[in-house]
């Protein structure tokens, strides 16, 4: 029996950059790729485009991270298949690595203000901090007021503070932002 193109690529992925659980709970760990030199650059840069064509965005955001010009019309194209939610907004800001644009804002403001669970939330309101701008901060300032979930609302404030050049403490260290952050 042969392996597919799908298997090969998560067994590889889970081999360079763990479970996926821990490449929820730490995040994508990209120095797994971007230190890697010659030959085995060049390995792991083959097989990120081939977990870019298997649709995963974990590819594109590690492709981005190896700053590679070459990869910016994969990560369009893997943008172009998916349809809206986490995995756009993933390419999208792997794509911003690459070519900054506000363009690429729009699936994160789509996933901000979805009905999605809220670590995707959580995970658009910590990207927002990317786009300097009014369009960003007013999603910060009203993520940070209304979102039903803390860590949306404690991220979005970290985020609004670091958009409106306040710094970057922690929300629950400024006593203006308590309130507006407390369970309801």
């Amino acid at each position: 029996m042969t392996e597919t193109d799908r298997e090969r690529w998560h067994r590889w992925k889970e081999s360079v950059f763990g479970s996926g659980y821990m490449i929820w709970h730490e995040g994508l760990d990209t120095r797994r790729v971007t230190r890697l030199r010659g030959r085995a650059r060049q390995d792991a840069q083959a097989m990120l485009a081939l977990g870019l064509q298997q649709g995963d965005p974990h590819a594109g955001q590690a492709l981005a991270a190896l700053g590679s010009p070459d990869a910016i019309p994969q990560i369009e194209a893997a943008m172009e298949a998916v349809g809206p939610g986490i995995e756009r907004m993933q390419l999208a800001l792997a794509l911003h690595r690459l070519v900054p644009s506000d363009a690429h804002l729009e699936p994160v403001l789509a996933m901000l203000s979805a009905e999605a669970s809220w670590s995707h939330r959580m995970d658009a309101a910590i990207a927002l901090r990317l786009f300097p701008g009014e369009r960003a901060t007013e999603a910060a300032l009203r993520a940070m007021s209304a979102d039903p979930h803390y860590h949306v609302r404690y991220h979005a404030a970290d985020s609004a503070h670091a958009l409106l050049g306040l710094g970057r403490p922690a929300a629950t260290d400024d006593p203006t932002l308590v309130p507006l952050l407390r369970d309801r």
